[in-house]
């Protein structure tokens, strides 16, 4: 009969330093979860647009619209999109930072007939991914009860079926807000990149 081998004192440590570092690693993540998010209710006051859209995907119209729940067939390289709705002419918030998220498309955005921003037109004229990911748009002063239209043209095949919600947030806070509503991706990518990074 085999006799069992005691732990060396190497092994023993090896697996109290192990279980130290996942304490410290939890205890830390939600420290830093806690730092993030303690004064998200107070920074995340926003005013809502998903609602009341005009959508015209190509030749196809949609009328008043509501994000939540609008779904449509996949849009391909070089579908085209329009979209139009008012501000509304009471705001819950004061704050002139329109957040929108976008998902490989160029846009155009207009506030009445001007045209205030536009993001990936260069990229897509030179036949290169546009991207994904979160536009902050300077709003106009007294934009209240304007007319917003996004134009959109499409750069991926297959690229979305739905549209994400559009806001308006405080200047100070909308940052604070993308960083807190992404804090896990965030915190997890720059781990992996951590244990990946060669030594």
């Amino acid at each position: 009969m085999k006799e069992k081998r005691k732990p060396t004192r190497k092994t023993i440590l090896r697996t109290l330093f192990t279980v130290y570092a996942v304490i410290s690693i939890c205890l830390t993540t939600a420290m830093i979860d806690r730092m993030f998010s303690s004064d998200y209710s107070s920074i995340s006051q926003c005013v809502t647009l998903n609602d009341g859209w005009n959508i015209t995907i190509n030749d196809r119209a949609y009328h008043n619209v509501s994000l939540d729940t609008f779904r449509f067939d996949s849009v391909n390289k070089g579908d085209t999109i329009t979209m139009i709705r008012s501000f509304p002419g009471r705001l819950d918030c004061v704050g002139n930072a329109l957040l929108l998220p976008v998902r490989q498309t160029a846009v155009k955005i207009y506030v009445d007939a001007n045209q205030i921003y536009q993001y990936g037109w260069d990229r897509l004229n030179q036949h290169k991914t546009v991207g994904s990911g979160h536009l902050t748009v300077e709003l106009p002063d007294n934009y209240a009860e304007k007319t917003l239209k996004l134009h959109l043209t499409v750069g991926e095949d297959s690229a979305f079926t739905r549209f994400d919600p559009i806001r308006i947030y405080e200047w100070k806070n909308v940052y604070r807000v993308i960083l807190t509503e992404n804090r896990l991706p965030l915190f997890l990518g720059c781990g992996r990149y951590a244990i990946t990074m060669p030594s």
